[in-house]
């Protein structure tokens, strides 16, 4: 890692606990920003992703 990018998620760790969320809903729409959707791929046939489980249909 370099040393920019670890200052940058230090600053970001930091500004998240100087400036916690007011209520529930300004939580969520935090969380929704920082969180990727996971990734999948089609192969033949239509694949669903619940949090870490795939199922094939």
């Amino acid at each position: 890692m370099k040393l920019e990018k670890i200052l940058h998620e230090e600053f970001n760790r930091r500004q998240k606990m100087d400036n916690p969320p007011k209520d529930y809903r300004e939580m969520i729409v935090r969380s929704l920003k920082e969180i990727e959707p996971t990734p999948f791929f089609r192969k033949g046939k239509v694949d669903y992703a619940f949090s870490n489980e795939i199922v094939e249909i």
